[in-house]
């Protein structure tokens, strides 16, 4: 992600942006003045043809390595761990299924960034020579022309340069915002899911504690039945002890009535 300099000049870049495009178009013009000098049509559109692809060639090269050298860097996290409190007081963690934001073309970008600025570095020394053989090799698909070899070079440095300018702070203007609002983004999405996972353990909790209070009033609902049986059995054995006594005074009133008769 981009620091506060970055910030600072991010909304005046698109004036440079506006210019280095301008040099793009100046150097097509100044193709077009290279290639009047050919001495007939067919090499004329031939050195056009050439230098344009030459060009196009060595400004996507330049636009590319700008957008790794510009990629803004993110800075990853670990997922994050979620505690709740059960009802019965032990301490629960519960993952948070969070996606975090991927870094490998950041990474990717920096491992390249070094190799480039290692290998460039240790063979500084063989560039005059390298473009002393890139000049000879590029004189005869220019037409051969005493300055061929050195367009050649020019058309290579200049679009090279422009390239590489304009894809580094097109990466620093528009993909390190876009890249910090698609981080931002996740970054409230990832709030949003813990705070929707802290209302479901919430919620637990609090189905946990009706479930216990339900289980305790089944406690006690089962022991006003085991009352109520208790007191059923006894109004039973009450009640054939009354039907027993009952029957005895019958017995006894009847013994009577037939001592009268």
């Amino acid at each position: 992600m981009t620091d506060n300099s970055d910030s600072f000049l991010i909304p005046h870049l698109g004036g440079v942006l506006v210019w280095l495009m301008l040099f793009f178009v100046c150097g097509l013009g100044i193709i077009f003045l290279f290639a009047r000098q050919s001495s007939s049509y067919p090499q004329f559109l031939s050195l056009m043809g050439v230098c344009f692809l030459i060009a196009g060639a060595v400004f996507v090269s330049g636009m590319l390595i700008g957008f790794i050298f510009g990629i803004p860097r993110i800075l990853s996290q670990e997922p994050r761990s979620l505690e709740s409190n059960d009802s019965d007081g032990t301490e629960t963690k519960v993952k948070s299924l969070i996606y975090g934001e991927n870094s490998n073309l950041d990474q990717i970008s920096d491992w390249l960034t070094k190799i480039l600025v290692g290998v460039g570095l240790t063979q500084l020394t063989q560039v005059p020579k390298a473009l002393q053989m890139y000049s000879e090799n590029i004189e005869s698909a220019l037409g051969d022309f005493p300055s061929s070899g050195t367009f050649g070079v020019a058309i290579l440095i200049y679009y090279v340069v422009d390239g590489f300018l304009i894809g580094y702070l097109w990466t620093r203007r528009c993909a390190a915002v876009e890249f910090k609002k698609g981080v931002d983004e996740l970054k409230k999405e990832r709030e949003e899911f813990a705070s929707i996972l802290q209302q479901l353990n919430r919620e637990k909790d609090e189905f946990g504690k009706k479930m216990e209070e339900l289980k305790n009033e089944k406690e006690d609902l089962d022991k006003n039945v085991d009352n109520l049986k208790k007191e059923k059995d006894e109004i039973e054995t009450k009640t054939l002890q009354l039907v027993d006594k009952i029957r005895e005074v019958d017995i006894k009133m009847k013994e009577v009535e037939d001592k009268n008769v």
